[in-house]
């Protein structure tokens, strides 16, 4: 072989591999900040979970003997109990509207429920 033929050989596998190991640096650097992206958005994702859940944390909900006590005296008649029925309905709906849906309708269901057992006494009694 020709010297000439020899130095393009050397040139041509020294260029070759000093390709093969620019592509390969570039591409792990590539890769690296790619994961740190990754890094990053869990990130993001934590903070705004972390905020989400502070901006929702429900307060303890007064118990039921608290939320109801002094509504209707248990003297109270049929009528007086179906407009305080009615008042108090009336005073859930826009506490749904000020505190939000999910936590109204879990006050809403309590009520409901205390209701039917008022009606269920009151069966009893007739």
């Amino acid at each position: 072989m020709s010297r000439a033929a020899k130095a393009f050989l050397a040139s041509s596998i020294l260029v070759t591999g000093l390709t093969v190991w620019g592509v390969h640096f570039i591409q792990a650097r590539e890769e690296e900040a790619m994961y740190q992206g990754v890094i990053k958005d869990e990130a993001r994702m934590k903070a705004r979970a972390a905020r989400k859940s502070a901006e929702t944390t429900p307060t303890a909900p007064p118990s039921t003997q608290e939320t109801y006590q002094g509504l209707a005296p248990p003297s109270a008649t049929t009528a007086q109990r179906a407009a305080e029925y009615s008042r108090n309905l009336a005073l859930q709906q826009e506490l749904a509207r000020e505190q939000g849906m999910e936590r109204a309708k879990v006050e809403l269901q309590r009520y409901e429920a205390d209701r039917e057992v008022v009606r269920r006494q009151e069966a009893r009694e007739v």
